[in-house]
């Protein structure tokens, strides 16, 4: 198990370009020779990438919420009156 936590932690440090230049030279000779480690190195960055696409997605839901209430509740008609006024048209 720690072996296994250690692969990911380092592979983790490979992908995020956190690593001296001579292990990453290592680990770029050992994804060429291993084609388990290679396959766990791809599994790890498209998991990130998806943490990451997971996490725009997210921020995206709440910042369309915080429109919708900014410009929808009658009490901000000053807020909205003020933005309309910044993006009028001449």
């Amino acid at each position: 198990m720690a072996t296994s936590l250690n692969n990911i932690i380092k592979t983790e440090k490979y992908l995020m370009g956190q690593l001296p230049p001579e292990d990453k030279l290592l680990i770029d000779a050992q994804l060429l020779i291993d084609p388990v480690l290679k396959l766990n190195a791809l599994v790890q960055k498209r998991i990130y990438t998806l943490i990451q696409l997971y996490g725009r997605k997210k921020i995206k839901k709440e910042i369309a919420a915080i429109q919708t209430d900014l410009f929808s509740s009658p009490e901000k008609a000053d807020f909205q009156n003020r933005i309309h006024s910044i993006f009028k048209t001449p």
